[in-house]
């Protein structure tokens, strides 16, 4: 029983030791496990790694878990399966009904509690006192002592909506939040994890409900072991400013946690005494490691070949040029598509733009997000017909629905009944009434086949309409939905979409479009378990069912082994990569200048802290984790790096370079900027410079 310290720098081979250590211990020819832990993210990218480094017989002993697999482990032993977890869709629309109810009985959040979005805020606050294992009473207890007014109504409103939250919840379920106390609990308790050896890789920190967990299993196992990303010689000091501060906390967090309990503490590995493994093919990358965030710092006086700047017009411009360096990376220099990745730290400003160039180049990629479904055509139509009837047939929300590809319009078609309707003014009322009423008159035939149309359109509609009148139950308008859904059928037009795909090789749309007939049939489960018997009116159902779906994401895996991956920073660590790219370093973006607060301001959390509650980082520790993960992104290649920027966004507004750029040029003093004008990749094709010489 103890924990041990893997310390070292980024690319100092801290994942090769754990897997090093992994296939020695499956030579002894001993049956206890051996498990490698790493956060949910990077479990599929480190099963791979294990297999390829190991082989086949890594899975009769050697198992990769994220914490919440193993907590699925762990309740298939020792029980707990069979309690009903509740997903964050149910969870909203459950904070969005108790926020409806009590909202007049706040003190602070009484007239936000109705703004758009405020659910997602008081959701993300119950989640992180589940994290930080802040109970009700100690809420209760703490508000007390609390002596600013506006952070005491705040506490108390948060306090209040926490225990009604808890108490509708836990008549029959639990919170997805509260999975790793019932895991850290139900350890206690079972013998599965008996002197097993576990290894910790790719964390940064831990919550307090990680590190109760971490708590229970260094007493059962026989040895545990945490890799942490930093110098490994000098401890922790509160207020300290080094660029590893985070990962320093994390350590001492842990190190109060074995004091407290009695782990021994084993002698740590120190991988920062041999040579930087990652950057052993590049002097440029290997100096940016360790000097960039050094003060003081030591100037690289070489040429610089690995690492590349460029300044571009805009967005379009700078993808552009990036696809173009793919394409020769690839043909000139023997890269293969998967040694490259493409990352930003706003991934959703680039997503579709590069995907647009990449697939004009023909270079396949793999774009590593999560993606909302809000405008999934399905989803659309959903929250389309909920609109058509809130909003008595409002143009826009009929148009909205007959667009939507799931009613069997032809297109031209569309444009001919949208200009009739527009032509008419036809909305409200005269979608219900009779729709032939010119009996005087010559109906031509192009109107009547309008018509029936429009009778095929509206007909469906009316129907839910005669089901839903009034305050009917959230059962009720579910069942009503589905049968809805059956009448136009809406998953037989799906199926055939997926066909479609298929026959195109349209793989991530597949991937895509098989998730959301399942994820909408799980959205009306939840509100009908979460809500079932309760009564409310037709907005505020579809308000209820709208804060779920705003939760709902959907994750492709990667559908091919050679592609470009395209991600946040974040996402792509873990990776092996040889040539980066990290486009959009721009000022407030890379490091990201985020000054969201949430509910609790920095100076609230400040005060809870010296009360003895506390919770997530205020922003001033945000900017040393930005700095850290601006580390992460300039220490993820082996070979190649390039940097870019564009000078204007898609609107033409004029935007800064980062403040990377300016020390970047600083510490490789031979370093060119590059841009349209200053093109190196030009200067350096013979073909190029035989074309000029003929000039």
């Amino acid at each position: 029983m103890g924990i041990r310290f893997i310390f070292g720098r980024a690319g100092s081979g801290k994942s090769h030791y754990c897997l090093n250590q992994i296939k020695k211990k499956l030579d002894n020819n001993k049956n206890n496990k051996l498990i490698l832990l790493v956060p949910d993210q990077y479990t599929f990218q480190t099963e791979k790694k294990l297999l390829e480094y190991i082989g086949e017989r890594a899975l009769l002993r050697a198992e990769v878990l994220s914490f919440k697999r193993m907590a699925t482990r762990v309740f298939d032993k020792c029980g707990g399966r069979a309690i009903n977890i509740i997903e964050d869709s149910g969870k909203n629309m459950l904070i969005y009904k108790l926020l409806k109810d009590k909202g007049e009985e706040f003190q602070y959040f009484n007239r936000i509690s109705k703004q758009q979005g405020f659910v997602g805020t008081v959701s993300k606050s119950i989640t992180e006192f589940k994290k930080y294992n802040i109970t009700q009473e100690i809420l209760n207890e703490k508000q007390i002592e609390i002596k600013d007014k506006d952070l005491k109504d705040k506490i108390n409103d948060l306090s209040s909506i926490y225990e009604t939250f808890n108490k509708n919840l836990h008549k029959e379920y639990i919170d997805s939040d509260d999975i790793l106390s019932i895991l850290s609990e139900k350890l206690k308790e079972c013998d599965l994890y008996n002197d097993c050896e576990i290894w910790i890789d790719e964390f940064t920190t831990f919550t307090p409900q990680q590190i109760e967990v971490l708590k229970t299993l260094a007493k059962q196992c026989k040895n545990m072991n945490i890799t942490l990303c930093n110098d490994g010689e000098i401890q922790f000091i509160e207020g300290e400013t080094d660029i590893f501060d985070v990962i320093k906390n994390t350590e001492n967090k842990l190190l109060k946690m074995m004091q407290e309990n009695n782990v021994s503490y084993k002698e740590p590995v120190n991988l920062n005494k041999k040579n930087i493994y990652r950057f052993k093919e590049s002097k440029e990358l290997g100096h940016i490691e360790k000097y960039f965030f050094n003060f003081p710092f030591k100037v690289y006086k070489e040429e610089c070949k690995d690492v590349r700047l460029y300044k571009a017009n805009n967005n379009y411009s700078e993808i552009e040029w990036i696809a173009q360096d793919i394409l020769r990376l690839v043909r000139d220099k023997g890269y293969r598509y998967k040694d490259i990745a493409v990352v930003c730290r706003e991934i959703d400003s680039y997503d579709k733009i590069t995907a647009v160039i990449f697939n004009e180049y023909n270079i396949p990629y793999f774009l590593d997000k999560k993606r909302e479904i809000l405008s999934n055509p399905l989803i659309v139509l959903i929250i389309s017909v909920l609109e058509i009837l809130s909003s008595n047939w409002s143009y826009e929300s009929v148009f909205k629905y007959v667009k939507s590809g799931l009613i069997t319009l032809e297109s031209s078609f569309i444009d001919k009944l949208e200009n009739y309707i527009l032509a008419n003014g036809i909305k409200g009322y005269k979608w219900t009434r009779e729709l032939i009423t010119n009996t005087d008159g010559e109906i031509t035939s192009e109107e009547i086949e309008i018509f029936e149309y429009m009778e095929e359109i509206r007909r469906p509609i009316i129907n839910l309409h005669d089901k839903i009148k009034g305050n009917v139950t959230v059962k009720t308008y579910c069942t009503a939905l589905y049968e809805f859904l059956l009448e136009i059928n809406a998953f037989e037009t799906m199926d055939k979409w997926l066909e479609d795909f298929n026959s195109y090789g349209l793989q991530d749309k597949i991937k895509e479009y098989t998730q959301v007939p399942s994820i909408v049939m799980d959205m009306l489960d939840q509100a009908v378990e979460v809500l079932g018997d309760e009564e409310v009116d037709l907005k505020t159902f579809s308000r209820i069912l709208i804060s779920g779906f705003e939760e709902k994401e959907i994750g492709v895996i990667p559908m091919a082994l050679d592609q470009v991956n395209i991600g946040d920073i974040a996402r792509i660590k873990g990776r092996d990569v040889k040539a980066l790219y990290i486009v959009g370093a721009n000022d407030g973006v890379l490091p990201s200048s985020n000054k969201e607060e949430g509910i609790l301001s920095d100076e609230d959390r400040l005060e809870l802290k010296n009360l003895g509650i506390e919770l997530a980082s205020d922003t001033r520790s945000r900017v040393f984790e930005e700095q850290f993960m601006v580390y992460t992104a300039l220490t993820i290649p082996s070979n190649y790096l390039m940097i870019t920027y564009p000078m204007a966004d898609f609107e033409g507004k004029s935007l800064r370079p980062s403040i990377i750029i300016p020390r970047l040029k600083k510490i490789l003093p031979r370093l060119q900027e590059e841009s349209e004008i200053v093109n190196k990749n030009l200067s350096n094709d013979k073909y190029y410079n035989i074309t000029r010489s003929e000039e």
